[in-house]
């Protein structure tokens, strides 16, 4: 069954548009690295679009927009959801782009995906996927996003964005990666932590992994591990690509969600009969009302279709941790549609949400 899907997935192909930057020099040439001078400053690196986030620091609302997978004919899928984000009212801060951005030749697609984000609504932010290192794909990620693990402060909130793929070898975490996390989570401040990267773990996603379908997200190298330090940390939102579909679960006290549908085929993916899942075409958009310390940690979590179908919306809430007894798990629930479509953040229900427990 493995041997099948990597064949019938490995075959898909993509129309190329025309009009993308020319990179065929990191192809003729093995050991550039670094961005060729004419093309200087057509993007941000991740180094820089974090520091402009982190200088809207002003203690207001916070609108951002998860999106992966965004491989598609032409970028067409990509283009039309960053005009319908470039839309949004309120505008978001920024965009976590998830990996799997091009695909072979890797040269000729990241020149058309780099033309495409060269005047985003927002900074972008940059994790690698599994195709995004493939070929010259390493090179040219990190000449024109730098650093592949790093993190940002905002206000009460902190960032983290890894990399775990490794060109085709096995995903996951290595040690000297889990102790950098470590490191990042156990700051006492900011008291709030999300976390980002492309491949999924497995345990937290069972229900969408039916029968021999379980092939599909096989479990990270050191997954236990990296598991155990988003509980004892008690990150709030763990946002994950790689599968083509958007599904959200609250996993040991953290919610985790699943948002790769931003373009790239997924006939293979199951239809499994869970809330909040879905296979078609989506980024996710996130909203946090400000919140004092001691003020429970609020917000809504949207996946967006096209033309700004609200596919299934949900709020999340963890209590202060000076409050509750210091059990701050997220807890996850439903949330009513606006008929208006996306909306300015505020508190996510007329009654309080409670706690949700630790799940094995």
């Amino acid at each position: 069954m493995a041997f099948v899907i990597a064949l019938l997935t490995g075959r898909c192909t993509y129309s190329l548009g025309d009009g993308g930057y020319d990179l065929s020099r990191f192809r003729e040439n093995a050991e550039l690295s670094s961005v060729p001078d004419e093309l200087r400053g057509i993007v941000q690196t991740n180094g820089e679009a974090a520091r402009a986030i982190s200088a809207q620091n002003d203690g207001g609302d916070l609108r951002f927009v998860i999106i992966g997978d965004t491989i598609s004919d032409n970028n067409g899928t990509f283009r039309t959801f960053l005009g319908e984000i470039a839309a949004l009212d309120p505008r978001p801060s920024f965009i976590v782009h998830l990996g799997d951005r091009v695909v072979s030749p890797v040269v000729d697609y990241y020149g058309t995906y780099l033309r495409a984000i060269s005047d985003p609504p927002c900074p972008i932010l940059h994790v690698d996927g599994n195709h995004d290192v493939r070929e010259e794909g390493e090179r040219i990620s990190r000449a024109f996003f730098g650093d592949k693990d790093f993190f940002f402060d905002r206000d009460d909130m902190r960032f983290v964005f890894m990399s775990n793929v490794h060109g085709d070898g096995d995903p996951g975490f290595s040690r000297k990666q889990l102790a950098w996390l470590e490191d990042k989570l156990k700051a006492p401040y900011p008291p709030r932590k999300f976390f980002f990267a492309h491949v999924p773990p497995k345990a937290p996603f069972k229900k969408i992994n039916p029968g021999l379908y379980s092939l599909f997200t096989p479990r990270l190298e050191n997954e236990g591990e990296f598991l155990d330090i988003l509980a004892r940390h008690n990150v709030v939102l763990a946002a994950f690509g790689h599968r083509h579909v958007h599904a959200s679960v609250v996993h040991n006290g953290a919610l985790m969600i699943i948002t790769g549908g931003g373009g790239q085929r997924n006939f293979l993916e199951p239809a499994v009969d869970e809330p909040r899942f879905t296979k078609k075409n989506h980024y996710t958009l996130v909203d946090i009302p400000t919140s004092g310390p001691y003020e429970p940690f609020e917000g809504v979590l949207s996946c967006m279709g096209k033309g700004k179908e609200i596919l299934s919306i949900s709020s999340f809430f963890q209590a202060s941790p000076f409050a509750n007894g210091g059990d701050i798990s997220v807890a996850l629930r439903p949330y009513p549609a606006s008929a208006g479509g996306p909306f300015r953040p505020g508190t996510p229900a007329s009654t309080r949400l409670g706690s949700s427990s630790r799940t094995p």
